[in-house]
């Protein structure tokens, strides 16, 4: 066996594991403001269509109804 000097380990945190978490951080940070940019625009398009369709159940209600014709005295 190999004599070895009994050099004692350093605890400082590396740099390259340092840039790996920070790295996934950035990936974890993108796929969640990704996907609630998604499901916000969901979110959305969902309201806008309930809201399109009170209005036009809104302006249909509004709408005089079409006059009753005379029953002819003949």
């Amino acid at each position: 066996m190999a004599n070895t000097p009994n050099v004692p380990r350093s605890n400082k945190i590396s740099t390259k594991f340092i840039l790996g978490i920070a790295g996934w951080a950035i990936i974890a940070t993108a796929i969640v403001a990704g996907a609630g940019f998604y499901f916000g625009y969901q979110y959305r398009a969902s309201e806008q269509a309930k809201t399109s369709a009170a209005v036009k159940d809104a302006l249909k209600a509004a709408q005089p109804a079409p006059a009753v014709a005379e029953a002819s005295k003949n």
